[in-house]
């Protein structure tokens, strides 16, 4: 019953280090505080602090709470604009947990009706694959290539899009991580070597992969890898930027690839979609 009780918590990942920063002083000082003074004083002071981190636990619960309607508001609006700009004939699989989200799949259409790329790129397959193409036969020209590490899930991807008769505009290959160098060192990385990327340039690249589990900025080789394939004016759109991992290598990017202009916007995961300027920075 005792672990069914504790089961039953739900306690955000990112929750931790607030309770464990506030939980552990706490304790510490009601420690000290029994063993220098008097028991009565010493709980008296338990008390106090108890209730004082119980106030600040509260104050961040409440914030929480207020950020996350605000990032479900966005997503009911992105979506509900989605509906509107592109004709599902058939269900989507839902977009959440690790799924392109609506504001992702909204900023990639928006780029799409815009710019209307010949050649998109994905790093990391799925959803956003779908929403590319379906954008591409709005605009009536281009391809959509996306790499995935998974091969199950690549598998599952392509299916999806053979589902929605868009498996003749994009496809999603199997490109397994292996080691590549940069000048920052060695990453496990996208194996490009039977990835047919073609002649023509890459206007549009989407980094959504892969996974940050797999190594601290593991998505920083996208443009040291790819930036000589990209057209003069590409667009890259990155995702999961409020993550310190991805805002640092955004600023290892603007470093060694002068000429980028970084737009951020504050969503749920966060986002960023970058110009390439390599006539003006040349």
């Amino acid at each position: 019953m005792i672990s069914d009780f504790f089961q039953s918590i739900r306690i955000k990942y990112a929750d931790w280090p607030y309770i464990l920063c506030l939980f552990l002083p706490v304790a510490v000082l009601s420690l000290l505080t029994v063993l220098l003074a008097d028991p009565l004083t010493g709980l008296t002071v338990l008390v106090l602090l108890a209730f004082f981190t119980l106030l600040i636990y509260q104050t961040h619960l409440y914030r929480s709470i207020r950020r996350d309607l605000r990032d479900q508001q966005q997503k009911t609006q992105a979506y509900a604009m989605l509906l509107k700009l592109l004709d599902f004939e058939k269900p989507l699989p839902y977009m959440s947990d690790w799924a392109s989200t609506p504001e992702l799949s909204l900023a990639i259409t928006d780029i799409i009706t815009e710019r209307k790329p010949r050649f998109i790129v994905e790093l990391g397959g799925g959803i956003s694959t779908l929403i590319s193409a379906m954008n591409l036969v709005k605009t009536g020209q281009g391809r959509v290539l996306a790499l995935d590490h998974d091969q199950s899930y690549a598998r599952s991807s392509q299916q999806l899009l053979k589902k929605h008769n868009l498996d003749s505009v994009a496809a999603i290959r199997y490109a397994p991580l292996t080691s590549v160098h940069t000048d920052r060192g060695s990453w496990s990385w996208y194996d490009l070597a039977d990835v047919p990327f073609g002649d023509t340039p890459i206007d549009l690249l989407i980094v959504d992969g892969p996974p940050v589990k797999t190594q601290k900025c593991a998505r920083y080789p996208a443009l040291p890898q790819l930036f000589g394939r990209l057209a003069d004016d590409a667009v890259i759109v990155l995702h999961d930027t409020h993550r310190i991992s991805e805002s640092t290598f955004i600023n290892w990017w603007e470093e060694e690839f002068p000429g980028l202009t970084v737009e951020k916007s504050d969503t749920e995961k966060g986002l960023a979609v970058i110009s390439v300027n390599r006539r003006t920075s040349s």
